[in-house]
Order: structure tokens, then sequence, then C-alpha cells
């Protein structure tokens, strides 16, 4: 073969391993892309995820604050009507306190629902639980063992929503 041949045959070659370097270092690229694309919009629903998760178990943390008020505040009256009548046969709450307490019991329900560690929701629902049968109790002395029973548990609660709220940083 004739040296000119030669030339064009490692020209065409060349010209080969050239496109194809190109064509490849574009799809590399591209890929790339995609994958940091991805990566980028997973970030953005995880830190989504957690700023709701936080922003949720600050309301809740805040609506179990008050509902604790609320229920001290109850079981003042419920104590007054007790001493008074000697026993809690027609006793009513008043119905700011009553009131309050059904918006909070709604508002813990929802927020409740959101939280994503299922320990902590369950904790969440426990206390639930345990306000409302300090509410419905009859009897005053189980109410007085109830109300500190309450305290420790909330204060548990608001540990482990703590904790929950600095491991979703």
């Amino acid at each position: 073969m004739e040296p000119a041949t030669w030339g064009f045959i490692g020209t065409l070659l060349g010209t080969i391993v050239g496109a194809s370097a190109s064509i490849l270092a574009t799809y590399l690229n591209g890929k790339n892309s995609v994958e940091i694309q991805k990566s980028t919009e997973k970030f953005k629903r995880d830190e989504f995820k957690r700023e709701f998760q936080r922003n949720n178990l600050l309301k809740l943390q805040d609506e179990f604050t008050s509902g604790m008020r609320l229920i001290g505040r109850a079981h003042n009256e419920s104590f007054h009507y007790y001493h008074k009548n000697k026993e809690r046969k027609g006793f009513r709450l008043s119905e700011e306190v009553d009131v309050g307490l059904n918006n909070m019991f709604q508002t813990l329900t929802k927020l409740t629902e959101r939280v994503n560690n299922d320990k902590l929701r369950n904790g969440i629902i426990n206390i639930r639980k345990d306000m409302s049968a300090f509410l419905v109790s009859e009897k005053e002395i189980e109410n007085k063992i109830w109300i500190g029973e309450l305290a420790t548990k909330f204060e548990s609660l608001m540990s482990e929503m703590g904790k929950e709220l600095r491991n979703n940083q």
C-alpha cells in the first residue's frame, strides 16, 4: 500500500477515535449531570421532610404544653367542685376549658398522625389516652394520682420529642 493510503487510513482512524471519545465524553457528562440532578432533588426532598417533621414536632410540643395547662385547669375546677359538693356528680368544666380541651385533642390527633417516628407516635398516642382518662375519672383520689403520673409522662415525652428534633437537624 502506498503511504498516502496509510495516511488516509490513519486520518480516518484518528477521526473515528476522536469522534468516539467526544461522543463517550458527552455521554458520560450527560450521565453525571443526570445523577447530580437526581442527587440534588433527593436532598431537597429529604430536607423538606426533615423541615416538615421539625415543624410538626415543634407544634406538638406547643400543643402539649397548652394541653397540660388546660388539664391542670380542669383538675383545679374538678377539685374545687368536689370539695364544695363532696361529690363529682353534676360537675361540668367551664366552657373555656371544655372548648380548649376539645380543640387541643383535635389538633393533637392531626399532628400525631404526621409524626414519622413510630415509637414516638405511639408514645404521643398513649399520653393522649392518659389525658383523656384523667378527664373522665370520677374519683378524686384517682385524679390526684393521675395528674402526677401525667406530669411525669409529659416530661418524658418532651424529652423524646427534643431528641427527635435534634436528630432532624
